[in-house]
């Protein structure tokens, strides 16, 4: 029986033989193989947490649509509360990059937008008694102050409801008491002393 030939392997294609297609292709596979790990890392972009809350609270503060049909110590108190809201929101970014960031201060700043105006609505042309005036602005806090907001059961916003009432006529004590309301509804954030205290 005659021995077999040897086998011989075809020849290597040469890269520049092939379509223009695949020659892309096979250059990017071999960029992504010397890509070096650490690149995603260092494509994160991180602004100073001060820079990111000046551009909050001056788009808060900024923006008179948040306070139409105010007077001038009303429209205060609301941006004013506008701004602690912006701060408040801002803290929560720390330690994130600006892509992670972006995602949390957009819901929660339109969040904040919109309790301002519902708040600012309700103070200058009043609807008629009941839940619904600040209904929505108690939806929104829940979503601007996150997992800190313990919401209100129904007694408490009623006795809220009653103070709300009670200064029917002045907007500007109208929105410094529900401030103090719904801040009343946030924890303290884990570590600090008054979280200490309460252990």
């Amino acid at each position: 029986m005659p021995d077999k030939p040897p086998f011989d392997p075809p020849e290597p294609i040469d890269p520049a033989d092939l379509p223009p297609a695949a020659q892309w292709m096979m250059a990017q596979a071999a960029a992504a193989q010397n890509e070096p790990p650490e690149r995603a890392a260092a494509d994160l972009s991180f602004t100073p947490l001060a820079q990111r809350r000046e551009r909050i609270i001056g788009g808060l503060r900024g923006n008179d649509k948040l306070t139409a049909g105010l007077g001038t110590a009303a429209a205060a108190a609301l941006t004013e509360w506008g701004a602690a809201m912006g701060r408040a929101i801002v803290a929560e970014t720390e330690g994130l990059d600006d892509a992670a960031a972006e995602d949390v201060l957009q819901t929660r700043v339109r969040a904040a937008r919109h309790l301002m105006m519902s708040v600012a609505r309700a103070a200058g042309d009043p609807p008629p008694p009941g839940e619904t005036p600040l209904a929505d602005a108690l939806r929104q806090a829940d979503v601007v102050y996150g997992r800190r907001y313990r919401a209100p059961g129904r007694d408490v916003v009623g006795r809220a409801l009653a103070r709300w009432a009670a200064d029917a006529g002045r907007p500007a004590e109208q929105i410094a008491g529900l401030r103090a309301f719904v801040e009343a509804q946030v924890r303290p954030e884990a570590g600090t002393d008054a979280d200490a205290a309460a252990r």
